[in-house]
């Protein structure tokens, strides 16, 4: 089963969630979701996931555009940044790469849990035709 990241996007718009970049990406086929906290991590990936993270993992703005580089290639469809005590902001030069590379890139604050969002993807993903 599979929805566009488009869909997924309209259905948690309830929690504060912001398209920063790549909205060229927004029809993206979604299959399933996955936190990816680190570099090393990245290679569990599977391609049509959205990645999550939460930065605990990140320790500058260029260990994050490398994260972000990271999931790109593995073909993600997008990926979601929590924003709060590990990456206060979204840098520049990752807004410029997932724009360019029309990947979806959103960030959401701290007070939002991610497990809301996740929990109504995956739900969204199942129920699809």
């Amino acid at each position: 089963m599979a929805v566009k990241l488009r869909e997924l996007y309209d259905s948690i718009k309830k929690f504060d969630i912001e398209l920063i970049a790549g909205s060229n990406g927004l029809d993206n086929i979604v299959t399933w979701v996955h936190m990816v906290e680190s570099v090393g991590l990245s290679v569990f990936l599977e391609s049509q996931q959205v990645a999550f993270t939460t930065g605990i993992g990140i320790n500058n703005d260029e260990e994050l555009l490398e994260l972000v580089m990271h999931i790109h290639s593995n073909n993600a469809s997008g990926m979601i940044i929590n924003i709060g005590p590990y990456i206060k902001s979204i840098p520049h030069n990752v807004i410029e790469f997932c724009d360019t590379n029309n990947f979806p890139l959103f960030q959401v604050p701290w007070r939002i849990h991610m497990a809301e969002i996740m929990r109504e993807f995956t739900y969204q993903i199942t129920v699809a035709d």
